[in-house]
């Protein structure tokens, strides 16, 4: 497991790529803490550059969960997001 971090308005936030074995392929992850910096349900995107930002961000998860095994983190996708 790797963890890497986008900076966004001056802020490092983690995110890493998941294998979905059972999809054959492997997206990215990002902690939840990004996700409302990113969007606001009434507002929209807080910028052009969080907007490309949430296009190759596939979900957010639990903070918790970016240092957890891959598995713990497929299971979590699987079970939140299918």
């Amino acid at each position: 497991m790797t963890t890497d971090k986008v900076t966004f308005n001056g802020k490092e936030y983690k995110t890493r790529d998941v294998r979905l074995e059972e999809y054959k392929v492997t997206v990215k992850v990002a902690e939840e803490a990004l996700d409302g910096i990113l969007f606001d349900e009434e507002k929209g995107y807080s910028s052009r550059e969080a907007e490309l930002l949430d296009e190759l961000i596939y979900c957010f998860v639990p903070d918790e969960l970016m240092d957890a095994p891959d598995e713990a983190v497929a299971e979590y996708i699987y079970d939140k997001v299918f």
